[in-house]
């Protein structure tokens, strides 16, 4: 599977954006089960709590001073368009 740059993925964004929202086909699943590991699933379950079961969600955060001086402030936030559990 071939991985797609920064450049190439923010060139395809008004492309996804322009997608309809209420139909189409889900053509791949894939899961993150470890670092560094990707496996494509033939089905999953979503959950409204946990996600993708499965999936691993990780955060890669360079806490080093060179790119996080004291006195920065990182936020953390859903994606666009997520739902909060439960709702």
């Amino acid at each position: 599977m071939e991985h797609l740059t920064t450049s190439q993925l923010g060139a395809a964004l008004d492309h996804v954006r322009a997608a309809p929202a209420s139909v189409g086909t889900l053509e791949m699943i894939a899961c993150r089960p470890a670092v560094d590991q990707r496996r494509v699933l033939d089905s999953a379950i979503l959950d409204l709590e946990a996600g993708l079961v499965g999936d691993q969600l990780y955060l890669d955060l360079d806490l080093s001073v060179a790119d996080l001086p004291a006195g920065s402030r990182a936020l953390l936030a859903t994606c666009s368009g997520a739902r909060p559990a439960g709702s």
